[in-house]
């Protein structure tokens, strides 16, 4: 899923950055 979210949106890495890692802490915590 990281691989695809970062080659999808290259511009938007640091957003999306904070919310996979909202996301798998969320998932995994």
């Amino acid at each position: 899923m990281r691989v695809k979210t970062m080659r999808q949106k290259p511009d938007n890495l640091r957003g999306v950055s904070l919310l996979e890692m909202l996301i798998v802490l969320a998932i995994m915590g």
